[in-house]
Order: structure tokens, then C-alpha cells, then sequence
């Protein structure tokens, strides 16, 4: 059976490059015609606030400066989810959107809460 096949494309060389032909304009015409985006829009509910303080432990850090974040943040409207992950001398809040969210003026009143939390924090704190 394959040998019939590779036959008939051996005796019918006509039609091997009208074949040829016909397939690279399908692909010239498919890649003319096919959307291309360099930045595609999309959108995304989560805001992320993340900080450092050099040489502290997991502990000293939870207790000195994301404890008081999180229930800043925790005040605001419009939270649906928060997760933190601390690490030796760095730590990152992810704070989800509920939908229909304003994701700016979200950003600005986390920015608020932040800065509100950030007044009893060491001040070479980042």
C-alpha cells in the first residue's frame, strides 16, 4: 500500500509541485490572516505587595511588619483571597480581587494601608 503511494508521487512530479505550491500559499494566506498581538491585552485581579528586611528570620519578620499589613489590608473591601509567603529577609503579600472590582483604586487604597502599617516599621525597612 505505501508503495503504491510513493509510486504515484514518483510518476506524477506535475503534480507534487502544483501540491507544493498549493500548501505554501495555504501557509503564506494562514499567516497573513492569523492575529498577531505583541502585548495582548488582559486583565488581572491580584494586587502584590512584597517587602524586605535584611538578616531577619521568618519570624521576626511575620511579627514586625506583615502581621500589620495583612490587617490592614484585611479592613478593605473588596478582598477575596490573600496569600503571604515569607521567606529569610523578604516576604510577598498576593492579595486576590473579588470580580467587578475597581483593580486601581483597589491598588491605592492597598497603597494606603501599606503606608499606614509601614509607621512602626524599622526605617531601613524596604
Amino acid at each position: 500500500m505505501f508503495e503504491k503511494i510513493l509510486r504515484f508521487f514518483i510518476d506524477n512530479t506535475k503534480f507534487n509541485y502544483t501540491l507544493f505550491v498549493l500548501i505554501t500559499l495555504a501557509g503564506i494566506y494562514s499567516y497573513m490572516k492569523m492575529p498577531k498581538e505583541i502585548f495582548p491585552s488582559f486583565e488581572l485581579d491580584i494586587v502584590t505587595v512584597s517587602g524586605g528586611y535584611a538578616g531577619t528570620s521568618i519570624d521576626i519578620l511575620d511579627k514586625i511588619a506583615v502581621r500589620e499589613i495583612e490587617n490592614e489590608i484585611k479592613n478593605l473591601d473588596g478582598v477575596k483571597e490573600m496569600t503571604t509567603t515569607v521567606s529569610p529577609g523578604s516576604f510577598t503579600i498576593v492579595i486576590e480581587l473579588r470580580k467587578g472590582e475597581d483593580k486601581y483604586e483597589f491598588a491605592d487604597q492597598v497603597k494606603d494601608a501599606v503606608t499606614n502599617a509601614k509607621q512602626n516599621f524599622p526605617s531601613d525597612m524596604s
